[in-house]
This record gives structure tokens, sequence and C-alpha cells, in this order.
């Protein structure tokens, strides 16, 4: 046995793989340093209640001569490997945890572990000590008198301070668990946390720095290898991980370009290409740099649409599909939404991710990605809601404009059907989000509004083409200034006025603002429907900028009213008054004028003669003395073919003229014989009635036979002098109209 004061080392016996040859060459040196003189050896006789302490506290073994303390005291004579045998010392620990017990921490020893490192600066992290050299040891963060693993998920074995609530990784790691660019902890657990994560909890119901991290380990987190986070991602982010093989996943459409962290995509994770866990550069852990200030190519500056707009622009990953600052408003206030659930709106604001979500390709179960790259349709490109036959991204937020839908604007009526292959989407076939024109029309039109473009995409031609409801040739003009007192929507011209479009009378989206219901596919509506602004069946609508023309309404030229065909019952003269299907769906003045299909460019006529709704021209021209000027189609004006398709035999009216032709040529006799021509003014009904100017239904007399002057205001005396008046009185009978 050795003498007091004799000194003692142990050398070589704390190693990986030695752990009992430690415990047992301390024991050993507890009975050769005790002095002779103690009869107490250890463990002592019976039991002892220091029997577990001075397995580290060597000196607290009985009768070890003159040392008091809880720590041996600088220069006694035990030695480890060089050093006084200090309870402190980190290889007092590995003595046990070294590959021989089962809690080991045999890889604190081989340098990889993230926390075997030096400070420069240890101010900032409190009252945790570091070893002799200034370097992380075990004796750090654990204290062997501290909290025993006495609870389920206390987890604070031998702890400085508990891991449950992250406090110990926050002493010294603050700055990788401060709000907005970290990875949230202490975070409510929705559900149950994955198998792949349940042997690292601490907590039984928050997410906390140790769910993710080791504490002993070459690898930084758990699940990951290289610079693959995804495992560790998607063990709670299942629903993201469908982000595989999209245009979001960069591994796969952008495999050669380089991440925010230095490392090129296709050797990274899926997420990586946009999340940063630490230090990231703003909301949603986004990993890369946003500019504080708008700039041409980003308009947008707050926001999540911040961060989309940065890869969605020129010079960067997303620049195929940049965003233009055109297309569908965002920031703007969201009123009624009735997906709110299903659409990610934040703070009732319009955002990219209203309708997008970045991570799912598409909702339906039919539209998953089949190849990488793959060009998106209003069905999936990452939208919350797809743009189905309901329409129901666009519906979320439109109700109104999702009346379309039980009209023949639904895209799914036949009249669609060329339009769909290209542009499938219900609303999509008529509008883009992201594009400078806000409607999908193939060509712009620049001498008219953007949707009277978009109408005259579909509806410009012959009628019956194509199973459009088609606007012919003639019809309504465009472009021209609306009436300020009106009050109907047009658009800005280059001057200051208002000029007139298609919505001018139309919303497209609203079928009937009189409740009438859509009959089904092929139903064109009537005056009470047809998507006009306002109920036209009394002619209401074209009384806003036509008030003159008004005064026809409820006259004997009003076909739509009640009395209409006991009037022409009752008139003398033979023909045919209407009957309740001719007046069906026409009011008082498309009975004469058409607003679509005219039958020519004068005045929106519906009707003239040789179109096949009155008899026909050859059939009219019976109603007059063959020979004479009336019977002469060729004498007959554009004017004047209208009033005869009801003036004639076989028209609607019963009465029919016996003359009312007029000469277009006029022939001076010269002194030699000869003759000299001159072509007049186109003498027609016209010329002398105002079809709008009538005899009302009270029968007050406005103006007689629709005469636009009175007999003495005529200028038929500038040919006729003196006889002016005997023909203008007599003009339409075929006997005195000749005399004198």
């Amino acid at each position: 046995m050795a003498r007091q004061g004799q000194t003692h080392e142990i050398r070589d016996t704390i190693r990986p793989g030695g752990g009992l040859l430690a415990v047992h060459a301390i024991l050993c040196a507890l009975l050769i340093c005790a002095p002779v003189t103690a009869q107490v050896l250890l463990p002592s006789e019976g039991p002892s209640t220091k029997k577990e302490c001075v397995l580290c506290h060597i000196t607290w073994a009985d009768g070890y001569p003159g040392v008091a303390g809880l720590l041996a005291p600088l220069g006694h004579e035990l030695l480890l490997n060089g050093r006084e045998a200090r309870v402190s010392d980190e290889e007092m620990c590995w003595s046990c945890h070294n590959g021989y017990v089962a809690d080991s921490r045999i890889r604190f020893l081989d340098g990889t572990d993230a926390h075997n490192k030096s400070y420069e600066d240890w101010t900032e992290h409190g009252d945790l000590p570091l070893d002799q050299s200034g370097d992380m040891y075990c004796g750090t963060c654990h204290t062997p008198h501290g909290q025993q693993m006495d609870a389920v998920y206390s987890f604070s074995p031998f702890m400085r301070s508990e891991l449950r609530r992250s406090t110990l990784c926050l002493d010294c790691h603050g700055d990788n668990a401060g709000p907005g660019s970290n990875h949230p902890v202490h975070v409510k657990l929705e559900a149950a946390l994955p198998v792949e994560l349940e042997d690292s909890h601490v907590s039984a119901d928050t997410l906390e720095c140790y769910t993710c991290h080791r504490l002993h380990s070459p690898r930084r987190a758990r699940l990951v290898e290289g610079f693959d986070r995804a495992p560790l991602c998607e063990a709670c982010h299942e629903d993201q991980s469908i982000i595989r093989r999209t245009d979001h996943d960069l591994r796969t459409s952008l495999p050669d370009s380089v991440g925010p962290g230095g490392v090129a995509y296709g050797a990274a994770d899926a997420c990586a290409a946009c999340h940063l866990m630490h230090g990231s550069r703003g909301k949603g852990l986004w990993a890369r740099n946003l500019p504080a200030e708008a700039d041409s190519s980003n308009p947008v500056v707050a926001g999540v649409d911040l961060r989309c707009v940065e890869c969605h622009k020129k010079s960067a990953p997303g620049a195929e599909k940049a965003w233009r600052g055109h297309g569908h408003p965002l920031a703007q206030p969201v009123a009624e939404c009735t997906e709110r659930e299903a659409l990610g709106l934040e703070d009732d604001q319009m955002s990219c991710l209203t309708c997008h979500d970045p991570h799912r390709w598409s909702r339906l179960e039919d539209q998953g990605v089949g190849i990488d790259n793959e060009e998106g349709t209003p069905l999936s490109s990452f939208l919350r809601l797809p743009d189905d036959d309901e329409g129901r991204l666009c519906a979320a937020c439109h109700a109104k404009e999702a009346q379309a839908l039980s009209s023949d604007h639904n895209a799914g009526t036949r009249a669609f059907a060329e339009y769909r292959a290209e542009r499938p989407g219900q609303c999509t076939v008529c509008h883009n989000q992201h594009a400078e024109r806000a409607f999908a029309d193939g060509h712009r039109r620049a001498t008219t509004s953007p949707t009277s473009s978009l109408c005259l995409d579909c509806h410009a031609g012959e009628p019956g083409a194509g199973g459009l409801a088609r606007i012919g040739e003639h019809g309504h003009p465009l472009d021209r200034p609306l009436p300020a007192e009106c009050g109907l929507p047009g658009y800005a011209g280059a001057s200051a006025d208002t000029l007139m479009g298609c919505e001018s009378c139309h919303d497209p989206h609203v079928w009937s603002v009189t409740g009438e219901q859509w009959a089904g596919d092929g139903d064109d509506g009537g005056q009470g429907s047809s998507f006009l602004l306002a109920d036209n069946r009394g002619a209401q609508l074209c009384a806003l900028c036509h008030e003159k023309e008004s005064a026809v309404i409820g006259s004997n030229h009003d076909l739509s009213w009640t009395g209409a065909a006991e009037i022409h019952a009752s008139t003398a003269g033979g023909g045919n008054p209407p009957s309740d299907a001719d007046t069906t769906g026409r009011n008082a003045c498309s009975w004469c004028h058409a607003s679509h299909g005219a039958a020519g460019e004068r005045t929106m006529l519906a009707l003239e003669l040789g179109d096949g709704e009155s008899g026909g021209l050859a059939e009219a021209t019976l109603s007059w003395e063959p020979g004479s000027p009336e019977a002469d189609q060729a004498s007959w004006t554009p004017g004047a073919r209208h009033c005869l398709a009801c003036h004639s035999r076989d028209g609607w009216s019963t009465v029919v003229p016996e003359a009312w032709a007029h000469p277009q040529d006029v022939y001076t006799i010269q002194a030699d014989g000869g003759q000299t021509g001159m072509r007049l003014i186109t003498v027609d009904c016209g010329s002398c009635h105002d079809p709008h100017a009538a005899l009302r239904k009270d029968q007050t007399l406005r103006r007689a036979g629709y005469l636009r002057l009175s007999s003495h205001e005529a200028i038929c005396s500038d040919c006729h002098g003196h006889k002016a008046l005997w023909k203008f009185g007599f003009y339409h009978d075929k006997l005195k109209r000749l005399r004198p």
C-alpha cells in the first residue's frame, strides 16, 4: 500500500470501450491511496449513503486523508491522465458514458458533435461554465445534481436547465429562436408527433428545439442526411410534401441553379429552395432576400406577394411565369367569400396565396403531376380551388358573376366547344388572371373597348355560325359618345367622351335582371333577359338614350301593347294584325329595329323586303299596279323597303298606301330639245314621316299620320310651287295626286 502523501497517477484508463476498466481503476485508487491507519475501505462494511456519490467524488471516501469539501483540492496526489482527479473533469463522465452504458455519449469524443467546440465570447451565455481551456464540456450543460427523469416528458436528466421548454438550448441559441426568422418553438401541436420523431420529444403538446435536433450527434438535425432536410420537414408537413415533381420542386425544374444557401437545387431538397429554418429573410421562413423597396420589376413591396414575385419576375428562377403587374388586382379587401377555409386569405386581403397553394399542384385527384415540369391548366397550376365546370375558384368570391353559370355564357354549352379546347376553364375561357389583357380574346381590337373586343371575338359574324348568337354585320353602332344623361356605363375614348361599348347595354354575367330563368343551351333570351343591364320589355333601356324616339311607346307602331291588334283590326284595309306569338319577346323598338343582326346599316332596321319574313320582294310588288313607280323595285330605297315590309300586302299593317313612290331623277327640257338631269336627295317614306311621332293609346293627337311637318311647313313648294299643298295632301292617292 502506498503511504500518505504519495502521488499516484492513473493513465490511459479513460478511453472508448474502457468504461468498466475506468470505474475499477478509480475504485482501486481509493484503496491504494487510503492511509494505513484508515480502517474504512470502499465499499464500507454495511450500506453506505455515500456509495453513489463517491463513484465521482473520490475524496469523499471514508478515511480519505484530511480532505474536505465537495471537490478534490488542487495539489492532491491522485491524478487522471496527468491532471488532478477533479469531479468536473470530462474524463470522469466518459469513464461511464463511453459505450459501456446504454446512455452513451461516445460520439462526443470524436470531435464531430456540434457542441464539442470552443467559444471566444461566453459572456452572453450566463452562468453556463466552460472547462479550463475555454471549451464546452459535459459540465457546460449537465450537472449530476440536476433534475432526474421523474415524469414523462420531463426529460431533464442532470441538466442545468430543463429541456421541456427549450430553456437550456435558448440559453445559448436565443438567436435561433427569435420570432420571424426562425422556425417557431413552444407552438401547440395540432396532432400527435409523427412516429419518426416520437423518441425525440420532450413535451406532450408543444414543438421544441429537441423535437428536431439531437444534442449528441454529428448530425445537427434528425432525419437529415447531407443537404436533404425534406424527410424532417415532411414528418410534420406532410401536406406540403406533394410539391415533389411540380415546377416548384426546383430539383427538377432548375437543378443546376444555385439556391440561397450556395447549394445547387439539384443537390438539395424540395424545401430548401424557398425556406430556411433559422436566419430566414422573411415571413414563412423565406430563404431569398427580399427588397426593402419596389422596383420596376417588382412593384409589390409588402406581404406574401413579395415572396412570390421575387421568383416570378424577370432575371429570377420563375421568369418564365413572370408577373408583370397586370391581371387580377392584389392587396384588395375581400369583402365576401364563401370558401374562406379553402382560400389563403391573409387579413382579408387579396394576395397570390388567396388563389394559389405553392405546395399543391391540384386539388383534383385526376390532375396530379404526370411528368416533370408539366404545364398547368385552370384545373391545376397550384390553384387552391379549380376553375372547373362550376367555376369554384372564381365563384368563391364573385358570387354575382357566378350567375353566368345559369346562362348560355356557361362555358360548358356547345357554343364554347372550340374555345374550351384552348382555354379549358369555366371563367378562364374569357378571362386572364396574369396578363396585361384582362380578357382572353385572341386579338385586341384597338378601336373599341376591351369588353367589346372580347364580345366580338365570339359574337362577330353571320347569325347561325358555330352555334353562337352572332350579331351580323349590322347593328347598334359602337364607339359613339353616350349621352351624358343616359347613365349607362361606357369606356374612356381618346377624347373626354364616354364611348359606347357592348358593356353599355349588357352585363355578360347576369342573364336577367327581371328574374327570368335561362331555358337551357340555345336559349337566346328576350327583352327581359339576354344579359341586358335593365328590363327592356317596355323599351325602358332603349329610352335611356333615345328619349325623343320613345314617343313611339304605346302608339300604333308599338305592336307590343295589348291594344295594337285591335287597332289594326279596326283600321280600314286588309292585312294581318300580329298574333300573340308574333309579339313575344318584342318591345316597341324591336318591331322595327334590331340591335344585333339588322337587315342593313340604315338605322338598325330589322326588316327589309326580300329578307323572307314578309312574303318577299316579288310578293310585295303585287300590291301596286304593274308598271307603276311603286312596282318598280329599282326605285325602292332602304327606308321604303323597311316601311313596305309591313305596309304592303301580306304585311302586318292594315294600312297599305295606293301610291307612295317619288321620282328620284328630275329632267328639264332645254331649248334645243335636249335634257338636263339632276339627282334629288333621296325622297322616301322617312322624308315626310317620323315613325316615332305617333297617335297615342289615349287617342291624343301628337301629330297625325306620323308626319314630320304640317302641310304649310313642307318643302314641296320648292319644286311644285302652288301645287305643293294639293300634292302633299293627296300624296298617297294614286288619282288625286296627279291633279291639277
